[in-house]
């Protein structure tokens, strides 16, 4: 009998662990587990690098800035014009006092609220009720350490505890959050362990969910931050050895048999001065030290790792790294179409779990104090209207731009409010504006602005109009029509003409003689 075949089984390559993986340390722990493990350790060093590393600086900017950008517009597109008037006004007043500190305006707490997250991976706000606060509600912004990571149990009802995240064992829905007394890196008040249990409804936690079950989560720097601190030593290094290649020095060569001696003031050492040459005792020689840097590759290593960077944080490397050397505008604009689209999907998070819960906290306070009018019914309606609209980005050529989004509007797919909320502006508060303007410019005895560009557009002629026109006189002026029709067939034909531009279009023919061609 042969011997029994061998059975191959099929396998994935990932799963395999041989000596090239046999490093490869992974876990099968919950996403909670593995955030609380190096969760204070990945928040200080986020915290150290926004401090110190310039790229770290740079991509936070960038995320204020094209997430943010200005500020969010808000609308309530399916409400009574005057009601959403009313509550659209009252809202952003009331977040300019929002802030209990009084030191963060409008725009600028959205602003703290998306860096803090990103640099610390969650950004907690609690909610501050009261007749001492503005329209009875104040905004308390709290760094993510009030939470006690350590803090995990089961409380042996029908909840638990998970770094001081008091959950719903069935749905895993925050109940409660138990929050340190004072902040437990301020050595002033003293470190206290002491929590305070308080009701999920008074706090916001701000966070990206990217695994189910997820309580906690780390850095938006987390996967780069080795990378970053890493690439700033390099930097570092190179820079100071590029000083002192910058410092020329050498070491003096003696005669074999000849020491300097064992005092080190017996060892010659010389400053050399510019344009000045040294003579050296009979035999001795000079050895000249010139080590080479910056090294010729220090460039493209550098970014070599920057774009590795850029991946894990998803921004474009190029404004990642104010690094615009050999870019084409096609490549450059696709490029960035890509990013802009991750700054979208960004500005929907921020809005739905940020600006949306900040707005329907405002609405429900008000409709228990009976405030501008908001009633239960109203506040229902207000809430589930309120749409969110971020920044918008132009291109190098903003005439081009114009005539785009002109044209969209008039194929009817966009409309005048919905490009001003993309500019950042309330269009409304344009038009109440444009028509103050208007006023003013009337009573100066000025044209109104927008009246001349509309007249000159509803009487103008298109290219075809005019050809059209041209062919009519022209046959005319070849005796193929009688010279006394062009006028009717002019007015018949294009009514926004007068008779007096009609008279001033036909003037040339009175005179005018048919010439047989080629005589």
């Amino acid at each position: 009998m042969g011997r029994p075949k061998k059975q191959i089984k099929r396998n994935y390559e990932a799963a395999k662990i041989d000596r090239l993986s046999a490093d490869w340390i992974f876990s099968h722990q919950t996403a909670d587990k593995d955030i609380l493990a190096g969760l204070k350790t990945i928040r200080a060093r986020g915290r150290d690098l926004e401090q110190n590393n310039d790229w770290v600086r740079k991509y936070l900017s960038l995320l204020e800035a094209n997430v943010v950008g200005r500020d969010f517009v808000l609308t309530l597109p399916t409400v009574d014009k005057k009601i959403a008037s009313n509550v659209i006004s009252a809202f952003n007043a009331w977040r300019d006092v929002a802030d209990v500190s009084g030191g963060l305006g409008a725009a600028d707490q959205y602003r703290m609220a998306l860096r803090t997250c990103a640099r610390d991976g969650e950004a907690l706000v609690r909610f501050m009720r009261g007749s001492e606060y503005p329209d009875g509600l104040g905004l308390l912004f709290l760094e993510s350490d009030f939470l006690d990571e350590n803090n995990t149990k089961d409380t042996r009802s029908d909840t638990r505890i998970i770094g001081g995240v008091e959950v719903s064992k069935n749905s895993n829905k925050p109940v409660r959050y138990h929050l340190f007394q004072s902040h437990p890196g301020d050595s002033s008040s003293g470190i206290s362990t002491r929590t305070i249990p308080v009701s999920a409804d008074e706090i916001l936690h701000l966070y990206r969910r990217e695994r189910p079950g997820q309580t906690r989560a780390v850095s938006w720097l987390a996967s780069s931050i080795k990378s970053l601190r890493m690439l700033y030593g390099y930097l570092e290094a190179e820079l100071v050895a590029a000083r002192i290649a910058s410092c020329k020095m050498g070491f003096y060569k003696r005669p074999p048999g000849e020491d300097f001696g064992s005092d080190d003031k017996s060892a010659p050492i010389s400053d050399a001065s510019p344009g000045v040459f040294e003579q050296m005792p009979t035999g001795w020689d000079f050895v000249p030290y010139d080590p080479t840097h910056p090294n010729a590759n220090t460039g493209g290593f550098i970014k070599t790792i920057l774009r590795q960077i850029a991946s894990g944080l998803n921004v474009s490397y190029n404004n990642f790294a104010n690094d615009l050397d050999s870019v084409s505008y096609s490549s450059i604009r696709s490029g960035t179409v890509e990013e802009r689209e991750a700054w979208k999907v960004l500005q929907n998070w921020f809005a739905r779990n940020y600006c949306q819960r900040i707005f329907s906290e405002w609405v429900k306070m008000q409709a228990i104090t009976g405030s501008y009018g908001i009633t239960s019914r109203v506040a229902e309606q207000v809430m589930r209207a309120a749409k969110w609209t971020g920044r918008r980005w132009q291109w190098v050529d903003p005439k081009d731009d114009i005539a785009t989004k002109k044209q969209e509007v008039e194929m009817g797919i966009t409309a005048p409010s919905i490009i001003a909320a993309e500019n950042g502006d309330d269009y409304a508060a344009i038009q109440e504006q444009l028509k103050a303007d208007n006023e003013i410019r009337s009573n100066a005895g000025l044209t109104p602005v927008g009246a001349q560009s509309a007249a000159v557009q509803d009487t103008a002629l298109n290219g075809a109009q005019i050809a059209a026109a041209v062919q009519v006189i022209s046959a005319a002026a070849k005796g193929e029509v009688p010279k006394e029709s062009v006028a009717p067939l002019l007015k018949a034909s294009f009514p926004s003409l007068d008779d007096k531009e009609i008279e001033e279009i036909t003037k040339p023919l009175k005179n005018f003689t048919a010439t047989a061609a080629g005589v």
